[in-house]
């Protein structure tokens, strides 16, 4: 990957994976819905962060293509301006 191009295994990149590349890495990936979000969370945790819990749902509802992400998106944006 560009990003990580010049660097250790072990070192992290400040550089930002751009958006293309995501979508084809977890477009080749075949995992269950509930794999899929197992998968989302350890990426997470390896770069430091920790999901809130209730997302595991709407993860999974758009991992199994129940919801669409941009509306899921644009849920939890309002959801969480309208309570800062």
């Amino acid at each position: 990957m560009s990003t990580r191009a010049r660097l250790r295994p072990d070192e992290r990149t400040r550089g930002e994976i751009p958006r293309q590349a995501m979508a084809d890495y977890y477009q080749a990936q075949i995992l269950t819905p509930r794999a899929a979000v197992d998968h989302a969370r350890a990426n997470a945790r390896l770069e430091g962060l920790t999901a809130d819990p209730r997302l595991d749902g709407l993860l999974t509802d758009i991992a199994s293509g129940e919801r669409d992400p941009e509306k899921v998106l644009q849920e939890l944006v309002a959801e969480y301006t309208a309570s800062t």
